[in-house]
């Protein structure tokens, strides 16, 4: 936006247009934006930013494998060359070769023994995009340079809309077997539900409270818990800071009597006052997947004796062969 702005004839009229553009997006994000900035005076951690597997240094070229989509991509790849001279694809093409970039400057930063900070989500987000500018942009010129002189050109177009349209990515996913596996097993009803259930049966205020869960995220899908930790890191707000809440929980699996159990409980912020457990006789297990640079990640799983929740500061609501629930005296 900002070289379209530089390089046009009125450079100082577009670039007011685009500051007054920003003033006006402040202002309307500002409900959501100023309590997230104060969030963050309290501090953060951002664990997605240096999540690492090696696959992170492929080089984009999705043209490599034959397929309806990579032929769009070498479309683009034409399209963003043969028309570079054109402001708004000078402006794409820029686009893509700083996602090059950035991903080069990455990898200099992991050989110099740093943490690289996500370099493959350019090609993610925008190196697709800018490729499908390029490839819209030299299919329009063709058309009007040539298909548009035919008498048929319009049902030609039409057909070709009709051929390719099951191909496209977000139509034929459908009929992939896992996708197709995955919806049959959501008609069925899972045991998360019946745990959900009888939650809400049994602890009408869930909503308000705070849990300490072994790792239950399919159960967000029918109520909604506010968990002490997610189960993990990128699924927690970096206000949370994440590690600390983790220290807090190991913690407790090293408190040697009830007493001293419950005093580390009392340290938690926001308080832990219900739990959802899942355990043996003798432990509960608490799950978590945890990042493992630089080979992704790798489960987490912390044992809580059952002996540390005791009747005097704890009371169990509900009790089967898998799952406890706990709320705090």
């Amino acid at each position: 936006m900002f070289y379209l702005a530089l390089t046009s004839q009125t450079k100082i009229l577009n670039v007011k247009r685009i500051i007054v553009l920003g003033l006006i997006i402040f202002a309307c994000s500002a409900i959501y934006l100023i309590p997230l900035l104060l969030n963050y005076s309290h501090g953060s951690e951002n664990w997605q930013a240096v999540f690492f597997t090696p696959t992170d240094f492929t080089t984009f070229v999705p043209w490599m494998m034959l397929s309806l989509k990579s032929l769009i991509f070498i479309t683009g790849l034409v399209g963003l060359v043969a028309f570079a001279k054109e402001k708004f694809i000078k402006a794409n093409l820029l686009v893509l070769i700083t996602a090059f970039i950035y991903q080069l400057i990455n990898i200099v930063i992991f050989v110099l023994g740093h943490k690289p900070i996500q370099c493959q989500k350019p090609f993610l987000f925008l190196g697709g995009a800018t490729l499908c500018v390029g490839a819209t942009y030299l299919l329009i010129y063709l058309y009007q340079q040539y298909l548009s002189k035919f008498s048929y050109s319009r049902v030609i177009v039409i057909v070709m809309v009709i051929v390719f349209t099951p191909l496209l990515p977000m139509i034929n996913f459908i009929d992939n077997p896992d996708m197709t596996a995955q919806i049959e097993k959501d008609l069925t009803r899972s045991d998360f539900a019946i745990l959900a259930d009888t939650v809400k049966t049994l602890v009408p205020n869930y909503k308000t409270r705070i849990w300490l869960s072994s790792g239950t995220p399919e159960l967000n899908l029918y109520i909604p818990l506010n968990y002490y930790l997610a189960h993990n890191p990128h699924f927690s707000h970096p206000a949370a800071i994440y590690s600390q809440r983790l220290n807090l929980i190991q913690k407790l699996s090293n408190a040697k009597t009830s007493d001293e159990f419950n005093a580390i409980i009392n340290e938690s912020q926001p308080p832990i006052n219900s739990l959802i457990l899942f355990g043996d006789s003798n432990n509960y297990y608490l799950y978590y997947w945890h990042d493992n640079y630089p080979n992704a990640g790798k489960e987490l799983v912390i044992k809580i004796p059952q002996k540390l929740i005791s009747e005097q500061y704890w009371q169990k609501v509900y009790s089967d062969k898998d799952w406890q629930i706990l709320l705090k005296k």
